[in-house]
This record gives structure tokens, sequence and C-alpha cells, in this order.
């Protein structure tokens, strides 16, 4: 969800922390599910379905020997 950088900011920028708190909540229960719960893995998407959906990506990580 988009929002001014202004209503962010506002009130100690509660709707920035609020923001925040509801994303690392729902990262944890996505890495709990994934980890401990599911029994296929999850499938890689381009992006979200729907607003507030943690979703799996695919990344690589560099090997020691690019640099």
């Amino acid at each position: 969800m988009e929002r001014d950088y202004f209503d962010l900011g506002a009130n100690h920028a509660a709707v920035l922390r609020a923001d925040i708190e509801r994303a690392c909540r729902a990262v944890a229960k996505k890495i709990v599910e994934d980890l401990f719960v599911s029994t296929q893995p999850a499938r890689i998407e381009s992006g979200p379905s729907a607003p507030g959906q943690v979703w799996t990506v695919s990344a690589s990580v560099p090997s020691a020997t690019s640099k």
C-alpha cells in the first residue's frame, strides 16, 4: 500500500511503525509455515497477488569466486 511521506511520519511515525510491525508478523508466520508446517515447496511468484501478502521469490547467492 502506498502512503504519503508525511502521513507515515505523523504522530512519531505511528502509521509506519504499525506497517512495519504488521509486515514482521506476516513474514514470521510465512517463515514458520515454510520451515515447519508445509510439506510442499512454495511456488516462486513474481509479486504479491493481494495487498499485505508475503510471497516466495527466487534469489541467488553470489559465489565467493565472483568478486
